[in-house]
């Protein structure tokens, strides 16, 4: 809930490459990843293409089924919320909806 954001954006930043110049003579420049610089962000290199599959996988878990999951949660207690008899599955996941005034 409170850590939704920062870890959105740790996830985005495993596809985040940054370019350097590598030969001035030339313009050559190459992009590594700005979360481990040691990767070469190339469809060539297999470590970073290895990271595609991670990235996927935790953009779908984290910033996409963490909300889903918090709402399908609010609306199955949704009812007793507004009748104001908490149960222990609202009671649980009452940092979620403290701040709703049902009047």
């Amino acid at each position: 809930y409170l850590v939704l954001p920062s870890v959105s954006r740790s996830i985005f930043k495993a596809r985040q490459c940054e370019s350097f110049n590598v030969d001035d003579v030339t313009g050559e420049r190459r992009s590594y990843l700005v979360a481990d610089l040691d990767v070469l962000c190339s469809a060539d290199d297999d470590e970073y293409s290895g990271l595609d599959a991670y990235f996927w996988a935790f953009f779908v878990l984290w910033p996409v089924l963490v909300p889903l999951a918090f709402l399908v949660l609010l609306l199955s207690i949704r009812s007793e919320v507004r009748a104001q008899r908490v149960r222990a599955t609202a009671r649980a996941s009452r940092f979620l909806w403290r701040d709703y005034d049902p009047s």
